[in-house]
């Protein structure tokens, strides 16, 4: 697939330019997870930081540097979308696929929590950094998954009637019918 083929150039342009030589086995793993991890975010329209600083605090010990390093690995990845989706028209409306009006409404208020958040991370000791972003992760991951299981219920809720309705179960196989049990 993409990802593939996508991994696979990286990695013989890296390979060719002589830059993973010089990296321990560590840097190099921690570099090419990075790049997964901002390519599966990327598709799915987040930053991928939540990911990113534990991954960059566990295998690389960045501690108090694995913040705006993930934020410098989210950057250029922004950079990137901008440079390819930019411009493009949404395919089943009239208007461009990036709402720049959203953009322009947050980003302002984006910018001054990153900035306080920046100056929070360099006078807190690195344990309380750590537990905080361990906290706000927790919490994310509750909201998420609670949501998550509130519409997997409500979607099952409104397939069960469809499902039993042309014979199948509400995971899409097929149920016991009477045109079964004649064979």
């Amino acid at each position: 697939g993409v990802g593939g083929t996508l991994l696979t150039m990286m990695a013989a342009l890296l390979t060719a330019s002589g830059v993973l030589a010089l990296l321990t086995t560590k840097e190099s793993i921690t570099y090419v997870l990075s790049f997964l991890t901002v390519f599966v975010a990327s598709g799915a329209g987040v930053g991928g930081g939540g990911i990113l600083v534990p991954l960059y605090t566990l295998l690389l010990g960045a501690g108090r540097d694995a913040v705006p390093l993930s934020n410098a690995t989210i950057f250029g990845a922004s950079v990137v979308n901008l440079i390819l989706y930019g411009l493009e028209r949404h395919p089943l409306a009239e208007r461009p696929l990036v709402d720049w009006d959203l953009i322009l409404a947050m980003e302002p208020m984006t910018t001054v929590g990153a900035l306080v958040g920046s100056y929070l991370n360099k006078i807190m000791p690195t344990w309380l950094t750590s537990t905080c972003l361990t906290i706000v992760l927790a919490m994310t991951t509750y909201r998420m998954l609670s949501k998550g299981f509130k519409v997997f219920k409500r979607e099952n809720a409104i397939m069960e009637p469809r499902a039993s309705s042309v014979g199948r179960n509400s995971y899409g196989s097929f149920t016991k019918t009477e045109s079964h049990e004649a064979l």
